[in-house]
C-alpha cells in the first residue's frame, strides 16, 4: 500500500488529478513549512484537506525535494501501525536512518490510529530532521491528552469548505466592493445556491437533489456510523443521526439535556457525551450566552447549530432562507457566544477581538428594518457599554445611531465584501 500512495516515487510528479484547484488558505499552509513544528490540518470530510497535501507534495518537488523524502499515507484506506510504516519507508524507499536524512511526513485522517498523539510526539523528538503533517476530520489538539502532549510542537490550521467569495471565483465571478449594488440579482441568486452547496467544493458541478444525497451519504453518514465509531466506543450511532436531524430542524436549539434526554431516553450524561462527539467531529457548533467573565459563560445556556447550511437543507429541506442565513454567519464567523438576558432579550452573535472589545451581532431578514426592530441589540450595547453593533439584514442599508451615540450598521447580507471590510475592521483593532 505505501508504494500506491505515492505515485511520485515512479512518476516523479503528483497526478493532475489529485491536485484540485489552489484555495487562499494553500499559501499560509505553504508558509508554515520551512518551520520544525508540525503542521496539522484539521477539518470537516471532503473539504480538501488531503488535496492540500498533494499540492504541498507537488510544490516541494518543483522546489527540489528528492521524489523518495516524501511519504504520504491515510490511514482512512488503511489503518496500520504507525511505526510499522515508519521502520518500512525508512529500510525499503529511504534507505538510511532518518536521523541523517530531511523527509517530509504526510499522515491522512491520523485520529484512526490507536495513541496517535503519543506515536507522533515520539516520533517529532526521536528524529529532528523530519516535518510532519497531519490531517483529522475532527478536532484533533481537542482529543484527550493530545494538546497536552504536542504542546509546542505543531501549528493547526482549520480547513473550511470555501466560503462564499471563493464559490464566486468558482463560477466565474470577480466582484469589487463597488459593484456590489449592480450586482444585486446575481449576488443574492448566487449566495442561495452557495447555502444550498455549504461550499462543498464537490457539491457545485450538482443538481440540488444530488447535492443533499453527497452531504447525508458522502460526510454525514461517513462520520457518524464509520469515523465516531473507530474513534470511540459508541453503542448507537443511530441516535446520532437522529440527534443531527432534530437539530437540522431547531435552529439554535437551547440545549436541555433533561428534557432532551426524556425524548430520546436517553439519560443526561450520555447525551452529553454525543453532543461532544459530534461537536469534535465539526458536525455541530456549540454557543455560550455571553457573560464578561468567559468561565461563567462557558457554564451557563448553550445553543446548538448544525456546522454547515448544506448539512441543515440534506436534513431539512423546507428550512426557512431568514433561519439559514442566521447559522450561515455564526457557522462563518465562528461564534463561540450570543446573548439572552433574564427578560428573554436575545443578540444572535457576540464576538470578541484580540483587544477584547465587543461586537454584538443581530441577523434580520426582513424586507426593512426599523431602529425600534433593534431593542434587544440597544439594551445590550447600552449595559456593556458598546459603541458599535452589527445588524446583517436583507436590504436595509444604513447607519442608526442610539440615544446613548452608539452606531448600529445595518448591511445586506449579499453585500459580502462590505460586511467583510467591517468584520475585519473589528476584527484589526488591538
Amino acid at each position: 500500500m505505501i508504494y500506491e500512495s505515492n505515485p511520485w516515487w515512479k512518476e516523479s510528479r503528483v497526478p493532475n488529478e489529485l491536485c484540485g484547484r489552489f484555495r487562499t488558505v494553500f499559501s499560509q499552509i505553504l508558509s508554515l513549512m520551512p518551520l520544525r513544528q508540525m503542521v496539522i490540518l484539521t477539518g470537516l470530510r471532503r473539504t480538501g484537506k488531503s488535496t492540500l497535501m498533494y499540492q504541498l507534495i507537488r510544490a516541494l518537488l518543483e522546489s527540489g525535494t528528492p521524489e523518495t523524502h516524501i511519504l504520504y499515507f491515510s490511514f482512512d484506506v488503511q489503518i496500520g501501525s504507525l511505526s510499522e510504516l515508519v521502520k518500512q519507508y525508512a529500510i525499503e524507499v529511504v534507505r538510511q536512518s532518518l536521523d541523517d536524512v530531511s523527509v517530509i511526513l504526510f499522515f491522512d485522517e491520523i485520529q484512526k490510529v490507536k495513541n496517535w498523539e503519543n506515536q507522533i510526539k515520539q516520533l517529532y523528538d526521536r528524529y529532528p530532521k523530519i516535518k510532519i503533517v497531519l490531517s483529522g476530520s475532527a478536532q484533533l489538539t481537542m482529543l484527550k491528552g493530545s494538546r497536552e502532549s504536542l504542546a509546542g510542537r505543531f501549528f493547526e490550521v482549520r480547513i473550511h469548505p470555501a466560503d462564499f467569495a471563493e464559490y464566486l471565483d468558482f463560477q466565474g465571478h470577480a466582484i469589487s466592493i463597488e459593484k456590489e449594488k449592480i450586482n444585486e440579482n446575481m449576488l443574492k441568486t448566487h449566495f442561495g445556491t452557495y447555502l444550498e452547496t455549504g461550499g462543498f467544493i464537490d457539491c457545485f458541478s450538482l443538481p440540488p437533489h444530488l447535492q443533499k444525497q453527497y452531504l447525508r451519504e458522502g460526510v454525514l453518514d461517513q462520520v457518524i456510523f464509520r469515523d465516531i465509531p473507530q474513534v470511540w466506543a459508541i453503542h448507537s450511532p443511530q441516535t446520532l443521526s437522529q440527534l443531527m436531524r432534530i437539530f437540522s430542524g431547531h435552529i439554535g436549539l437551547y440545549l436541555e439535556y433533561k428534557s432532551l434526554g426524556n425524548d430520546l431516553n436517553l439519560d443526561q450524561r450520555t447525551l452529553s457525551t454525543y453532543v461532544e462527539y459530534l461537536s469534535m467531529t465539526l458536525l455541530i457548533q456549540q454557543c455560550y450566552n455571553y457573560s464578561p467573565n468567559i468561565l461563567t459563560s462557558e457554564k451557563k445556556l448553550k445553543r446548538l447549530y448544525l456546522s454547515n447550511t448544506g448539512f441543515t437543507l440534506a436534513l431539512n429541506p423546507s428550512t426557512p432562507f431568514s433561519q439559514l442565513c442566521e447559522q450561515y454567519f455564526i457557522n462563518t464567523l465562528q461564534a463561540r457566544f450570543f446573548y439572552r438576558s433574564v427578560r428573554q432579550e436575545e443578540v444572535d452573535m457576540v464576538l470578541l477581538n484580540e483587544a477584547q472589545e465587543i461586537l454584538p451581532i443581530e441577523v434580520k431578514i426582513s424586507s426593512k428594518v426599523e431602529m425600534s426592530d433593534l431593542k434587544s441589540l440597544r439594551i445590550f450595547m447600552k449595559h456593556h457599554h458598546c459603541q458599535k453593533g452589527l445588524v446583517i439584514t436583507q436590504d436595509t442599508h444604513k447607519v442608526f445611531m442610539t440615544p446613548e451615540k452608539g452606531a448600529i450598521v445595518a448591511i445586506p447580507y449579499w453585500r459580502y465584501l462590505t460586511l467583510e471590510a467591517t468584520l475585519k475592521g473589528f476584527q484589526g483593532n488591538r
